[in-house]
């Protein structure tokens, strides 16, 4: 007689791979109808996380989302981090995915300061500001470039790294503004160390850029510093 036993379990393999498949579509197909039936506010992170990614055979999507959220930490650390880390970490398309996503929420908050007076709306500035900077992992140095009635020109991250105040800094900084046609401006940068507390350096950078603005009639309004959740103003301090 023939021994079947080889083909059995040849067989045997890509039928567990179905009831695999089978299983985690059920899995993620839950999850949607949650969100349908209870509302999107009822998922846990890593249920929401996985909806925003895609769908490939053979990948758990909710899986992909808890060892995104065991890697990073939170929802916003995953979402803050860069897309070539994610590409490396979980391919192109998954760190594509989550980078779309997250200009989706970026261009979300930044709708409140564009074509109206930014200072008017001193609390959606915080929020942008604290979405761009506060799960870097290095200090980035960042502007808001204003008009004669302080609308937005344009957001625009200058550089990343330790920004001490420097004479070629200075004259890149100004050549910038004129560039940008700025008439008003607010800086701001973010603290990794998560310390909200201006240093001397942050201070004395502060005065320096302010009075080479001044130079060529280009007002200063503010210094933000992000510390991680915290938002600190340098003139609400007095340090301007």
């Amino acid at each position: 007689m023939t021994d079947l036993t080889p083909q059995i379990s040849h067989m045997a393999e890509p039928a567990e791979n179905i009831i695999g498949f089978i299983a985690r579509e059920r899995s993620i197909n839950i999850v949607r109808r949650r969100a349908r039936n209870l509302g999107a506010e009822s998922l846990a992170d890593h249920e929401l996380l996985a909806l925003h990614l895609p769908e490939v055979a053979g990948v758990d999507v909710l899986d992909q989302a808890e060892r995104l959220l065991e890697r990073f930490g939170s929802l916003a650390a995953v979402l803050a981090a860069t897309e070539s880390t994610l590409c490396h970490l979980m391919g192109v398309d998954v760190g594509t995915a989550i980078t779309a996503t997250r200009e989706i929420g970026r261009r979300v908050l930044h709708e409140p300061i564009v074509d109206r007076p930014v200072m008017s709306n001193w609390a959606a500035v915080e929020r942008f500001l604290r979405n761009e900077m506060s799960h870097s992992e290095v200090e980035i140095f960042a502007v808001l470039w204003l008009d004669h009635a302080n609308h937005l020109i344009r957001y625009e991250q200058l550089w990343t790294g330790d920004a001490k105040f420097a004479p070629v800094f200075a004259k890149e900084f100004v050549r910038r503004a004129i560039e940008r046609g700025a008439v008003n401006c607010i800086i701001s940068h973010c603290h990794p160390s998560r310390s909200a507390e201006p240093s001397s350096a942050d201070i004395l950078m502060t005065k320096k850029l302010k009075e080479c603005l001044a130079l060529v009639d280009i007002k200063m309004h503010d210094h933000v510093i992000v510390a991680g959740d915290k938002v600190v103003s340098m003139h609400s301090l007095g340090l301007m």
